[in-house]
């Protein structure tokens, strides 16, 4: 059997570590991709797998998201020894992808997966086990956000943000997501969420915990989305909110001691 060979491959692979369950009869392998895309993937493990055998890979979810993702993949090529641009494992091609979820969140989850929904054998099944017919699609990307004169108040605001990365809890409608504080100041906040996001204009309730006197402090607070970030494939990067209440829980200034200690660390 020929492998497949990167010249071969006609969608784009991501370089991203997901972790995934090998469901085999002998037992479950646990694995994690070194690439993967809308035609295939590499899975990193010293467990081959036969050429030619399907064989269905669990993948991960990020935290907070319902649901489950299956892909069914056929094993086209071996790497039995390290190479400078690989590791040990083998290589997938897709037969098919199922989910089965809330397709809103789903959705956005495959594309920060795979990179696009184009090409992708995809079957989807809402959490009652009622199927989706194909092709499905979610207006889940908002559109540019237009282009605004900037007040006064708004580059100040943006320039106090400083860069962290920690995660976060926030609030989609009734459901509680995972996310990613990426920047911050005392008035904004920007979050990479990992699935679902709010929408613009939207309120959310926004819950972290930060290094405080040498424990963790909880934080939660009310903040109003004002932009949505989004790339040249209309890919949503991330939310900008503003802060409007917050509680530090008994701790005032707890918040603003993590930022000035985030700012000297940044130098």
């Amino acid at each position: 059997m020929k492998d497949l060979t990167e010249d071969r491959r006609i969608t784009k692979r991501l370089n991203k570590l997901i972790s995934v369950t090998i469901e085999m009869a002998s037992g479950a392998i646990q694995a994690t991709t070194s690439n993967i895309g809308p035609g295939g993937a590499f899975i990193q493990t010293r467990q081959l797998v036969p050429l030619g055998k399907l064989i269905p890979l669990r993948l991960k979810l990020p935290i907070g998201v319902k649901g489950s993702l299956l892909a069914v993949g056929r094993v086209v090529r071996h790497v039995t020894q390290a190479t400078p641009t690989e590791s040990p494992g083998f290589g997938v091609q897709w037969v098919r992808i199922h989910t089965r979820g809330d397709p809103r969140i789903l959705d956005n989850v495959l594309v920060r997966y795979f990179g696009s929904l184009d090409r992708l054998p995809l079957e989807q099944l809402d959490l009652d086990g009622k199927k989706r017919p194909r092709p499905y699609a979610v207006d889940f990307s908002p559109k540019p956000v237009p282009v605004v004169q900037p007040t006064a108040s708004r580059p100040q605001d943006r320039s106090n943000e400083v860069p962290v990365d920690i995660l976060i809890t926030y609030q989609v409608h009734n459901m509680f997501l995972a996310g990613r504080l990426k920047a911050v100041s005392q008035k904004t906040l920007f979050i990479e969420p990992q699935a679902l996001f709010p929408e613009r204009g939207a309120r959310t309730v926004v819950i972290m915990r930060i290094p405080h006197a040498a424990k963790k402090q909880r934080i939660s607070m009310i903040a109003h989305v004002t932009e949505i970030q989004v790339d040249d494939k209309q890919r949503v990067l991330g939310f900008r909110a503003q802060i409007e209440s917050l509680d530090e829980h008994g701790n005032p200034g707890a918040l603003a001691a993590y930022i000035d200690r985030a700012r000297e660390i940044q130098g």
